[in-house]
């Protein structure tokens, strides 16, 4: 047993006796600690017994207080009435409570952790594989993790400062949404907003990782970090996926190296310029949870874009339909942890290719519809790409971004313009698209956007 564990005799003393001078914080302090939160015992059947009171709609007070501490047997007539004068009379201030509630919780943050090293070192035998101590670590360390969320900063907030920030943001007129570089699609959507997840699917052979990686470029364009997880491409396809875009180039020449000097240097000043600004990070190796949290721990963006789901590590004593529900579940969760928007690319089931109606649905999203039910957004690309067709110069294929899910707008389908040579898509104005419009009646439930 580890000697000396962190504590705050002065602070505890100090918070209880803040609550015995003035009973009306006892509501405060009870929605940041529990009794567990201290560490001399006195100190924790006091508290205990200011909770029953309050469970019990009892007045709190010091004379109600020290009727209910003589209940528990660390208390006797005598010694309770010194022990909380004593208590009373020590406090510097009472002003000062939310700190000494602060310091109180902290220590007993850092007890926990103290004993949960100690249960790692006691649970783990020496017959365990690598595999099976790394397990007990996980399951004790996301235990531990949810404890630390139970009183967190954030919940310490009050109604006032969420309203406060709430009406700062609509008065300057900032957007809560980072901007994808899409003025329609931010309309549409309202932006990749912090702490949800927007996903996007397809058929393979769609543009879908082309989409995405234009959002990361427009993304930060704007100024916000971006890491990219691309689990199905080198790093080196990805840049030549990023030259291309941004300079024209035919992705064919940049593959096959048949490129001018001119063009080599003009390479270089792009990738330079975003070498430079650190605003689009790429990471090519399959990642699981917890190598997700080191990378975005690592680099801290304010969008992460993982590509794609289904190709994530998962363990192995799951099945797969198990397996991507409870990843999409702890994105979920992950993306409010750390306050970042996430887009999640996702396949697309055949469902769609057997259908006369083309038109992707929310249950085209394959293996589980946990993935729709986590998301804030859900989006599918379709595109008219002709099989084997090599596009070059100004050529394009018509495609539609179908927004299924909306959480913070409305469903709709927004026309784009996509050039698989250069992997670059762009927004259609209505007198840009071919031919004329469908009727009324056969058109999409889903109503076309324009500004």
């Amino acid at each position: 047993m580890i000697e000396n564990l962190p504590y705050s005799l002065d602070a505890e003393q100090s918070l209880l006796g803040a609550i015995l001078l003035e009973p009306s914080c006892v509501g405060r302090v009870m929605s940041q600690i529990t009794d567990r939160a201290f560490y001399v015992p006195m100190h924790r059947a006091t508290f205990r017994a200011i909770q029953r009171l309050v469970r019990s709609e009892s007045k709190v007070d010091f004379i109600t207080i020290l009727d209910e501490v003589r209940k528990d047997k660390d208390f006797d007539d005598t010694t309770g009435r010194e022990y909380l004068t004593q208590m009373a009379q020590l406090v510097p201030s009472i002003a000062n409570v939310d700190e000494y509630a602060r310091i109180v919780r902290s220590d007993q943050q850092k007890r926990r952790v103290i004993y949960t090293l100690e249960k790692i070192q006691e649970n783990s035998l020496p017959y365990d594989s690598p595999d099976e101590m790394i397990a007990k670590l996980r399951q004790l360390v996301e235990a531990e993790e949810t404890f630390l969320k139970e009183f967190s900063e954030k919940d310490l907030k009050t109604a006032y400062d969420d309203i406060g920030e709430y009406l700062t943001r609509l008065y300057e007129g900032r957007s809560s949404g980072i901007s994808t570089g899409f003025s329609k699609l931010d309309n549409a959507i309202g932006g990749l907003r912090r702490k949800t997840i927007t996903v996007l699917a397809a058929r393979p052979r769609q543009g879908k990782s082309a989409f995405a990686l234009n959002i990361g470029l427009g993304v930060a364009r704007g100024g916000n970090k971006v890491l990219y997880l691309s689990e199905e491409m080198t790093l080196d396809q990805q840049y030549d996926r990023i030259v291309s875009k941004i300079l024209h180039i035919n992705s064919i020449h940049i593959r096959d190296g048949r490129l001018s000097d001119s063009v080599k240097n003009k390479i270089i000043y792009a990738l330079d310029t975003l070498k430079n600004a650190e605003l689009l990070r790429i990471c090519e190796d399959i990642v699981d949870m917890d190598g997700m949290r080191r990378k975005v721990d690592l680099y801290r963006p304010d969008v992460l874009i993982i590509d794609h789901l289904g190709i994530m590590k998962y363990h192995k004593s799951k099945d797969r339909f198990a397996a991507v529900s409870e990843r999409s579940r702890l994105i979920k969760q992950f993306a409010k942890e750390k306050q970042i928007a996430i887009l999640e690319l996702v396949q697309m089931n055949r469902a769609i290719e057997s259908r006369a109606d083309k038109t992707p649905q929310l249950s085209d999203l394959r293996e589980t519809g946990d993935i729709e039910q986590d998301a804030d957004a859900v989006m599918f690309i379709m595109s008219e790409k002709e099989k084997g067709k090599i596009y070059t110069g100004s050529e394009y294929v018509d495609a539609k971004i179908y927004i299924a899910k909306n959480r913070d707008g409305n469903e709709c389908h927004i026309p784009f313009k996509w050039q698989p040579q250069y992997h670059d898509f762009s927004e259609i104005e209505p007198d840009e698209r071919h031919g004329d419009p469908p009727p009324e009646r056969e058109r999409d439930k889903r109503r076309e956007y324009y500004d």
